[in-house]
């Protein structure tokens, strides 16, 4: 669920509505299903903390009463016998997800013809180009829908606005990434023990996301590099199947996601435990330049 508190959400919608200052806008929570369960679009994430499936998030900055809804698809009793009963409608998760007004998603355009009725300009808050839009937006496939039955609605974008409120991080926000990185620290500290001669590469990689899990990330950030060898060198190596032999580096590009923050680390160790006078060589080229850029690290420096 959250691990925010839904003032910290709300406090995010606000803001957007402040922004937008007038009309309405939708922003849909379709994210994607993976290996470890499902993940909602981050934007619909950040201004919810809702982590439903298809999920929709409706604001209308001026209206009198309530100005944010948020839609849940409707109850599937066949679907619930095989993933779990998702929760009704009613005051406990109104209070859960701090929403006044908690609707089923069929009710969005009838929702919308009505707001945009009092108030016709449809926002699109998430830019164009961002996470899963493969497909055609589907903002704008409903502010299609609208137009057509409100004629003189229109069609603007708040362009960076969204991304520049999530670029700027709270102390709640880097805690969590500070606690994202931690684990993905013990995480490399429990494949490292894992590495040695005769060893394949994906033990090294299951011991570091067995970590991770048991510390409550539900996914890596992004699929494991673990290449040892020749495969060290190879930019995007997925397989981690190669037996590692005396005389390896072993590449490790991995790291968790923890509450929808991710983490990203790269790390090469020696196989045998100690490197050659090549090998120290070379890293400690490469560890040298990594530190005169973090020496160069400050608040306006591009």
């Amino acid at each position: 669920g959250q691990v925010l508190a839904p003032a910290v959400y709300r406090a995010r919608r606000e803001a957007l509505m402040k922004a937008m200052g007038e009309g309405v806008a939708v922003v849909f929570g379709h994210g994607k299903e993976d290996g470890d369960g499902y993940r909602p679009n981050s934007d619909f994430f950040y201004l919810t903390g809702v982590l439903e499936e298809n999920a929709i998030l409706v604001l209308a900055p001026k209206e009198r009463t309530y100005r944010e809804f948020l839609l849940l698809p409707s109850r599937d009793p066949e679907a619930e016998r095989w993933t779990g009963e998702r929760e009704s409608i009613g005051a406990a998760l109104r209070e859960k997800y701090g929403f006044e007004k908690i609707h089923r998603t069929g009710r969005l355009t009838t929702l919308m013809l009505e707001l945009a009725g009092r108030s016709p300009v449809l926002w699109q808050v998430v830019r164009p180009g961002t996470e899963y839009s493969s497909e055609n937006p589907k903002d704008l496939e409903q502010y299609r829908k609208i137009g057509e039955k409100l004629p003189g609605v229109s069609i603007r974008t708040l362009g960076w606005t969204l991304d520049s409120m999530r670029s700027r991080h709270s102390a709640d926000e880097l805690a969590i990434m500070q606690r994202t990185i931690r684990i993905s620290e013990e995480g490399f500290r429990a494949a490292a023990i894992a590495i040695r001669p005769g060893v394949h590469e994906g033990v090294v990689e299951a011991e570091a996301e067995r970590i991770w899990k048991a510390s409550g990330a539900r996914r890596p950030s992004y699929p494991s590099i673990v290449g040892s060898g020749q495969n060290s060198t190879i930019l995007h190596y997925p397989r981690s199947e190669r037996v590692m032999k005396d005389g390896d580096l072993i590449l490790m590009d991995m790291a968790a996601e923890f509450a929808h923050y991710a983490a990203d680390i790269t790390r090469t160790l020696p196989v045998s435990g100690k490197f050659t006078a090549e090998q120290r060589k070379i890293y400690d080229i490469v560890l040298a330049a990594q530190k005169a850029a973090f020496a160069k690290m400050k608040p306006g420096v591009f």
